[in-house]
């Protein structure tokens, strides 16, 4: 299970280390992090199959909630059909996504796609802040950055603060306190 948690980390860190760079990730990542998901949850995370399909199937609900509502706004307001793939956000960002619906519960996920935005955000406004906006590329690399973050939450997790994070039990009581 060590091996494939640094796998996992390894994989993410490419991930940040690609978008950062070039604004692109190589697809075959994000395959390849969704069957090491799948299998962490499976053997480390205590879940059985199908509980993992089910909460899978919730995260990608929510994830494509997002989408939609995302394209129907951005379509409205510019006054013609948009798709925000093109454009506003990159197939990168949205297939890390996809494939981070399946590496946490429920629960779980929310805060992870929340906190993770908040983060990309504060660190976007913080390089802009330190280079003065002489930044070439105006595109948040948001796959890498939520790549990052989800990395460090995963690291503190699995050596430093032992909460279970594969599971919803430790935000609930933290949420209930």
């Amino acid at each position: 299970m060590l091996l494939l948690k640094f796998f996992i980390l390894a994989m993410l860190t490419t991930v940040f280390i690609q978008d950062l760079r070039f604004r692109a990730v190589y697809w075959f990542l994000f395959p390849a992090l969704l069957l090491s998901f799948i299998v962490l949850n499976i053997f480390a995370g205590g879940q059985n199959l199908l509980l993992g399909v089910k909460t899978s199937v919730i995260n990608i609900g929510f994830l494509s909630v997002q989408l939609i509502v995302l394209n129907l706004y951005f379509s409205f307001k510019m006054g013609g059909w948009k798709n925000v793939a093109v454009g506003l956000l990159g197939w990168g960002d949205i297939l890390f996504l996809y494939t981070a619906a399946f590496a946490l519960p429920a629960i779980s996920f929310s805060f992870f796609y929340i906190a993770s935005l908040v983060f990309a955000l504060l660190c976007w406004v913080v390089y802009n802040l330190i280079c003065g906006g002489k930044n070439k590329n105006k595109n948040i690399p948001l796959a890498g950055l939520q790549a990052l973050f989800l990395g460090v939450l995963l690291l503190i997790n699995w050596w430093f603060i032992p909460l279970n994070i594969l599971t919803d039990n430790w935000l609930i009581y933290y949420i209930g306190q």
